[in-house]
């Protein structure tokens, strides 16, 4: 996802580089605004399991069983990718 914010910010910003024009600048910053909305998706997607995964090591070294539990983030990632594609499609089919 984080690359992903990356290349999406950096082809928007090529093609307002060789087409200047008033569309491709209004494209070009939700470009930026979506790529920087899936650049933090992706860093706390990276960070939130990982600290699930400090504490399951720290129930497993004590001797005890990880409880299982529904991985919320899971589902509010899906979410807020599918609000990120709707967005971002209006915003093409209305510019």
């Amino acid at each position: 996802m984080v690359g992903f914010g990356f290349g999406m910010a950096a082809f928007f910003r090529s093609l307002l580089l060789a087409h200047p024009g008033k569309q491709t600048e209004s494209l070009h910053l939700t470009a930026i605004g979506l790529g920087t909305a899936l650049l933090v998706l992706g860093l706390v997607t990276m960070v939130l399991p990982s600290l699930s995964h400090r504490v399951d090591v720290g129930h497993l070294r004590r001797g005890e069983v990880p409880a299982l539990r529904v991985w919320w983030l899971s589902l509010a990632m899906v979410l807020t990718l599918t609000l990120l594609a709707v967005s971002g499609l209006v915003t093409l089919l209305v510019f």
